[in-house]
């Protein structure tokens, strides 16, 4: 199993060699598809909706983050990123790992007891990432999450054509 521990000694061994090894993709993956399966159970729980909601918005900011992380590794020798793209990920792992630990312990133990600590944790690991190129670009969310809504709110209309929805 992939830790974070792990991709942070390995992303430290990678400043010091002064390179970008893309073999570290591999186990960011395996660790965004963990993450991507703890956010299915969290869908799947039957648990309070608040305690689900931060669990799922942790899991969900940490995966965009292990993305944007496989996307700057592969890029870091187009845009001559070497080892800024590893600096920039020893940054916000420490942060990631705490998340994470939280996030997995309250998944385990189907109770969420430090609910608003763990929105806190998701916020800061999202600005952290945002500051250090490690995050979608907030224009990139916005439009998705733009076009979402437009989305419910035709599905919303097209069940009930005659409502008023201004």
């Amino acid at each position: 199993m992939t830790t974070i521990l792990n991709l942070q000694s390995s992303f430290e061994k990678m400043i010091d060699e002064s390179r970008i090894d893309v073999s570290i993709n591999k186990d960011i993956s395996h660790l965004k598809d963990e993450i991507e399966s703890m956010k299915d159970d969290v869908l799947k729980r039957k648990g309070d909706i608040q305690d689900d909601f931060a669990m799922f918005f942790s899991l969900d900011v940490q995966k965009k983050v292990l993305e944007k992380m496989i996307e700057n590794v592969n890029n870091a020798h187009i845009t001559m990123q070497n080892p800024l793209v590893a600096k920039q990920a020893v940054t916000v792992l420490p942060l990631m790992s705490y998340l994470y630990s939280l996030t997995k312990e309250s998944l385990s133990q189907k109770k969420l007891i430090v609910k608003d600590k763990i929105i806190n944790l998701a916020i800061q690991l999202q600005n952290l990432s945002l500051s250090h190129n490690l995050y979608t670009n907030k224009e990139k969310s916005i439009s998705r999450i733009q076009r979402k809504g437009m989305k419910l709110l035709v599905k919303d209309f097209a069940r009930n054509p005659g409502e008023n929805f201004c």
